[in-house]
């Protein structure tokens, strides 16, 4: 709170299965450490490749009931480092969170880049990560993925588009903002994110200071964020989120589902604000209608029968299949990787082919929407018997065994 360029990230810990006495059982309030659950700080869920969730990771709420685990990332099959200058393959919590921080140091650096040096504050930087995320789970936010799956790119064009406002309100002040929805949107998130004041630790609410917010279309049509019911059952932890207000959370997100075209008007409400006047930021992500591939998207390098988990983004909600395709002639000849593959799905497995090339692409279809990578990536076999043949003051020499069809190494 008193230093707003400071984030810190967390492990929701492995610790589903355990009751931790929520009142729910063992699949239910069992985030781990109490500094986890902290309002200002950022919690992750563990999913695999896949955007499974893994069995081990630990659920929400809260204790007061607010959402946890704020986001999800890949913890499980993961390569990571290890000692004498090994590699590890990673799982757990608190193999995600360290890919949630890396993420959250790019988005950093790219504000610094697009703001002459200056560090984001992150509120902002919450706010955009959770506002973005990737859906999974039950629709909205809920106890077992948070916001989804962190999405480093429409986090980025969040931030490049501008698409935040700064602002702050006192008790019983409201402040109004409009936000314009152009057409062939398929999906409005918008959220009012703000660094909470310290709670008192044996009260049963953790929120201090508490702002509600509301939208309203060109026709008078009134929009709510979503809220999860907090109840300790079993059955009600799973329910999906439904518009209402929120008096639990410092994070509010209006979904809006094909909205018309148009104006809208945001309302901030200091619904309660004892604690002077408090800062907030408004973020908003319009989710075009249409398939992005977003892995890979230009100067990857596959290697030989390995298998890539290749990527895209969808917000349709439409129930056709999905096909994927490869080329290695820069998009002449297709070849099929998958038919048929379930709409709710956006990822696949990719056995890389026996080729060499560095005019590879990726193309998903799906009816007559399509898209393919925006630039060429690289398949080669895999580089063998690698070794030093000497090290000198001024120079090193290296030795491999020649790879077929390639014309220059790095």
């Amino acid at each position: 709170y008193d230093h707003p360029q400071l984030q810190f990230i967390f492990s929701a810990g492995n610790n589903n299965s355990s009751d931790c006495g929520y009142g729910a059982g063992d699949q239910w309030g069992n985030i781990t450490g109490g500094y986890k659950s902290g309002k200002n700080v950022i919690a992750c869920a563990n999913v695999n490749p896949s955007d499974v969730i893994d069995n081990s990771s630990s659920r929400g709420p809260a204790s007061d009931g607010r959402v946890k685990p704020d986001i999800a990332g890949n913890g499980t099959d993961q390569l990571s480092t290890d000692e004498n200058n090994t590699y590890q393959i990673g799982g757990g919590t608190s193999a995600a969170s360290p890919g949630v921080a890396g993420v959250s140091a790019q988005l950093c650096h790219a504000y610094k880049e697009m703001h002459s040096g200056q560090e984001i504050n992150t509120a902002l930087l919450k706010a955009t990560l959770l506002n973005t995320a990737s859906e999974l789970g039950n629709p909205g936010p809920d106890y077992i993925y948070g916001w989804g799956r962190v999405n480093a790119m429409r986090a980025y064009n969040l931030l490049a588009g501008n698409n935040y406002i700064f602002d702050s309100v006192s008790q019983g002040q409201q402040k109004t903002f409009n936000i314009t929805i152009p057409a062939n949107t398929i999906l409005a998130k918008v959220m009012v994110y703000w660094h909470d004041y310290e709670g008192n630790p044996v009260a049963s609410k953790a929120l201090v200071n508490d702002l509600n917010i509301s939208m309203t279309d060109i026709s008078s049509t009134n929009y709510f964020p979503l809220i999860l019911d907090p109840t300790p059952n079993a059955t009600t932890l799973n329910n999906f989120a439904v518009p209402g207000v929120d008096t639990l959370n410092n994070a509010e997100q209006i979904q809006i589902e094909n909205p018309t075209a148009g104006s809208y008007t945001l309302t901030v409400d200091g619904f309660e604000v004892p604690q002077g006047v408090q800062k907030f930021y408004v973020v908003w992500d319009l989710v075009e209608d249409g398939i992005t591939v977003t892995y890979p998207n230009g100067a990857e390098g596959f290697v030989v029968g390995e298998t890539e988990v290749i990527r895209w983004d969808d917000a349709s909600q439409s129930t056709q299949s999905y096909t994927a395709e490869y080329s290695t002639d820069n998009g002449s000849t297709w070849n099929n990787i998958a038919s048929n593959i379930p709409y709710i799905k956006r990822q696949w497995s990719f056995l890389v082919p026996a080729v060499s090339t560095d005019q590879a692409l990726i193309r998903i279809s799906r009816g007559s929407q399509s898209d393919v990578s925006d630039n060429t990536f690289s398949i080669f076999p895999e580089i063998l018997n690698l070794s030093v043949v000497f090290e000198c003051p001024d120079s090193l020499g290296l030795q491999w065994t020649p790879v077929a069809g390639a014309v220059a190494y790095e």
